[in-house]
């Protein structure tokens, strides 16, 4: 699938119309009955977004008619490699689309140099190749494609850069979430409780479909708490207070019987991973993404793509390359055709909740002491700061659909002004140290504690652990 870029730095649309946005909203919106502009969001490897037009679109054939737009004006496409993500973006009216363009245009500088310094892309204008953010930001736009796709199997996928597959309708989501007696960092892992909920996601109403929800206690901690928040009963069930031995049991059951047809949401990927190692169970090691289960193709590996990498003529697109294996012609490296591994697929998908609610909010994604209540009530759904895992996990399943069924990351931002300051992290030690095998330990006498700021913490995104992300000098990735 090829795109014409419609607005911002170096686009299609500047050979067209010029810097005459009215002229160019005039050309694309359709008549008023017909319904809002359907165009596709791109997320590039330096976490910029551009406005793409498909060349297969019928707004493309009408634009192309009305304007005139013969190939050599049109200009060369861009492919669908060329960015990290494809997704669906609309435009209600010509204010709408005028103001995402109006964001997307470079302001004018007075050494005349040319760079992507427009109010929506000025912040990745010295971004690294590998930008972890930018790779969150694909990522959220992934789990709103995922959920179009499974509400609506006529869907042409095809703008998105994807070809339907039979292994688009997971059997069911599992969102996991647990509580832990404290999140200071200087503190031992102590996990107060554990919860999850099935569900499946369908074009019925309502569109969520619950199975089951439950909630486990440690036997060893049914009587400690989490500090400065308050219990809840748990909503939806029975709680059992189990062993740890009965509980590990019942986890490893769990995450067994999920599929590369699953998907596995949860709070804190890392965090996760050390709760369940306490219970002596591995979190899914498949190393997949939303990216995985839509069978898309692989983003472009990293490279230097440099200011100029985002429109017609630029520069990185106007450079030689050096030829590789089976080139006939100069341009762009060519891929294989995209197929997971079977080890891969058979391991479920793995979508940190939080990381896309600080993708969103633009918030550091290394704050231990948010949790997903207080994320779910500042997104505007109901909720009060009391614990109960069993009654998070539910909360944390609509969490995700409220972000995945919203519209594109930096529309859904703007719509979605932070309502509370984001909570403190990690504290220093208490001056009573939990000991669980102390009889007359009571937690009741640790006071809360005031926060500190957390250390640095390296990127939560593991790029040895993204096989996408592979060395650009592999030539295992191209013929």
């Amino acid at each position: 699938m090829s795109f014409y870029q419609i607005g911002g730095f170096q686009s299609h649309s500047q050979r067209w119309f010029g810097h005459d946005k009215a002229e160019l909203v005039n050309a694309l919106m359709p008549a008023p009955d017909a319904g809002p502009l359907q165009l596709v969001l791109a997320i590039k490897p330096s976490g910029a977004s551009a406005l793409l037009l498909p060349t297969a679109s019928h707004h493309w054939t009408r634009l192309r008619r009305d304007c005139n737009l013969h190939d050599k004006l049109a200009g060369r496409p861009h492919h669908a490699s060329e960015y990290l993500s494809l997704s669906p973006i609309q435009f209600a009216s010509p204010a709408d689309l005028t103001a995402k363009i109006t964001s997307l245009t470079p302001k004018s500088k007075k050494n005349g140099r040319s760079e992507d310094n427009s109010p929506a892309n000025k912040a990745y204008l010295s971004a690294p190749p590998r930008n972890p953010k930018a790779y969150s930001r694909a990522l959220f736009e992934h789990n709103r494609v995922l959920l179009r796709v499974l509400q609506d199997q006529a869907l042409d996928v095809s703008q998105f850069g994807l070809v339907r597959s039979n292994i688009w309708t997971p059997r069911r989501f599992l969102a996991f979430t647990f509580n832990t007696w404290t999140t200071n960092i200087y503190q031992p892992l102590t996990v107060v409780d554990l919860g999850w909920t099935t569900f499946t996601v369908s074009a019925s109403v309502p569109p969520m479909s619950f199975s089951t929800s439950v909630h486990l206690r440690p036997d060893k901690q049914s009587k400690l708490g989490v500090q400065s928040r308050k219990p809840a009963e748990f909503a939806w069930g029975k709680t059992d207070i189990l062993t740890e031995e009965e509980i590990s049991a019942q986890l490893r059951a769990l995450l067994n019987g999920l599929s590369g047809h699953d998907v596995l949401l949860v709070y804190d990927k890392q965090r996760t991973a050390a709760v369940l190692d306490t219970f002596n169970v591995s979190l899914p090691s498949g190393r997949m993404d939303i990216r995985d289960l839509l069978g898309s193709p692989p983003p472009p590996p990293p490279q230097d793509y440099g200011r100029n990498s985002s429109g017609w003529g630029s520069g990185a697109r106007a450079r030689s390359r050096s030829p590789r294996r089976g080139d006939d012609a100069p341009g762009p490296a060519r891929r294989r055709p995209y197929s997971p591994p079977h080890a891969r697929n058979s391991q479920p998908c793995i979508v940190d909740v939080r990381n896309m609610y600080a993708t969103l909010k633009n918030l550091p994604d290394t704050d231990g002491a948010r949790n997903p209540v207080a994320d779910a009530v500042d997104l505007g759904l109901p909720g009060r700061d009391e614990w109960c895992a069993g009654n998070e996990s539910r909360l944390l399943a609509e969490m995700w659909y409220s972000l995945a069924d919203g519209p594109a990351i930096d529309q859904q931002s703007a719509m979605r002004p932070s309502n509370m300051s984001a909570p403190a992290s990690a504290c220093p030690p208490p001056a009573v140290a939990f000991d669980p095998d102390d009889p007359d330990f009571d937690p009741n006498d640790v006071q809360p504690m005031p926060a500190v700021k957390p250390m640095p913490a390296a990127s939560t995104v593991d790029w040895h652990d993204n096989p996408d992300w592979s060395d650009p000098d592999d030539d295992e990735r191209f013929y």
